[in-house]
């Protein structure tokens, strides 16, 4: 049969390699890229090993498994430097209104019901501004990596937190500097974590960490892993990913969720003032994440 990998690329010589977790297929002086992309089998007798493929396996003792709590960088709107509450208000309350809107043509909301401009300010600042990085900032960052195996015994547990959104940033930045070749791996974190990061480096003045400073980087020189998207197969759109704790209950992992979940964040700190408790939560999401990272790499 004929090799149907040398008639879409007829190139004479091939040369495979492996470098930071990324596949290259060489030709005399011409190159093609190719973004790695991990495969469940771990087995060496696999089809696509005995057809000369190399099986991605990402080097677990080389990534920064991470998670953020995040807040309202104020605990009341009526705090919050009036330029972004005019921004916040009029943005929030658009959303409501249509919301409002939509209810009534559904007959779920008599006309003209709906908060006051104010009250949608604040009860939409309360629910989101810690979701987003103009108007939230960061109160815990925890880290796990694997550290001489890759046993649960061997991963290794960290947590930088604070009331001072700065403090946090300066020491991650040091701990990215420590670990800059490690890949970073966060749940949904090309879709929040590490924008948000990046985006609050900025917002404070600190210089970003090479891991995060990806503006004309190409896709496969970026050093982010993330499980969401892993689970997705490749699909795009809403609902083709799975939070967490759903992945966690696929693959009869421990809930991270036990206590509280990042809808009650807000609460517990600005309200009971527990960052303690926000830290512990935070911890053992970053335990369910490299569980389920394990997993998706077909790790028993």
């Amino acid at each position: 049969m004929d090799n149907q990998f040398d008639k879409r690329f007829p190139w004479a010589h091939l040369n495979r390699y492996m470098q930071k977790g990324q596949a290259f297929f060489e030709s005399g002086g011409n190159s093609l890229p190719l973004r790695a992309k991990s495969l469940i089998s771990r087995s060496p007798t696999s089809t696509l090993h005995q057809q000369g493929f190399t099986i991605m396996i990402h080097d677990l003792s080389e990534i920064l498994f991470l998670d953020i709590e995040t807040v309202p960088a104020y605990r009341n709107i009526s705090e919050v430097p009036e330029d972004l509450k005019e921004i916040w208000i009029e943005s929030n309350t658009k959303r409501r209104k249509k919301k409002v809107v939509e209810d009534e043509d559904d007959g779920e909301a008599p006309p003209g019901a709906g908060p006051s401009i104010q009250d949608a300010g604040q009860a939409g600042y309360d629910e989101g501004a810690g979701l987003k990085a103009e108007f939230g900032k960061t109160i815990c960052v925890s880290l796990g990596h694997f550290e001489g195996g890759t046993a649960d015994e061997n991963f290794r547990i960290y947590s930088l937190s604070s009331h001072n959104e700065s403090e946090i940033l300066t020491q991650l930045a040091a701990v990215f500097e420590k670990y800059s070749t490690f890949k970073l791996c966060a749940h949904n974190g090309k879709g929040f974590d590490f924008p948000f990061l990046g985006k609050r480096f900025l917002i404070n003045g600190i210089p970003l960490p090479s891991q995060l400073d990806i503006m004309g980087k190409k896709p496969w020189d970026i050093l982010h892993l993330d499980t969401n998207e892993m689970w997705a197969f490749g699909a795009r759109g809403a609902g083709t990913g799975a939070k967490l704790k759903l992945l966690c209950a696929v693959f009869g992992i421990p809930s991270p969720k036990d206590d509280i979940d990042g809808s009650e964040v807000r609460g517990v700190y600005y309200e009971e003032n527990d960052l303690p408790r926000i830290v512990k939560y935070c911890e053992k999401d970053v335990i369910s994440l490299a569980k389920v990272f394990k997993k998706l790499q077909g790790f028993p």
